[in-house]
């Protein structure tokens, strides 16, 4: 019984900790890319340097855009990160109020704004969330 417990104290701390330590990574179209992006006072302007950030970034980390932005995506943009996993889920999101952030992807023969690589991390384990993918030709 005190192995039991001390193992589920254990993982309770393990994850407790995991999302203590968790990083928001913010891109607003008033930003500029040379900020740091880890504050909604110094955020990334671009799309690009928002999925750099995720690709780069610990498991359980979020990129989040500012509600009411509008950003352009350049053609075959990729995400991959295989940080992310079930336990540590990475997640790609929206802050502040207003309108969802609206991505558009502009000349992209793509199906798809935002493309997940092979052998980066599972979709299951990226969650997309409050966007509008818009693909113009």
């Amino acid at each position: 019984m005190k192995i039991i417990r001390t193992l589920f104290i254990a993982s309770l701390l393990s994850l407790i900790s995991t999302s203590l330590y968790a990083q928001d990574y913010y891109v607003c179209d008033t930003g500029n890319d040379e900020n740091s992006g880890t504050s909604t006072f110094a955020p990334f302007k671009s799309v690009l340097r928002g999925l750099r950030a995720f690709n780069e970034m610990q498991g359980g980390d979020s990129v989040l855009f500012c509600r009411g932005g509008t950003f352009n995506i350049i053609p075959s943009s990729s995400l991959y990160n295989t940080k992310c996993s079930a336990s540590n889920v990475c997640t790609i999101g929206a802050y502040g109020e207003g309108e969802r952030p609206i991505i558009i992807s502009k000349g992209n023969t793509r199906p798809a704004a935002i493309h997940f690589s092979d052998g980066g991390a599972p979709v299951s384990y990226t969650h997309l969330r409050a966007h509008e993918t818009r693909h113009d030709l």
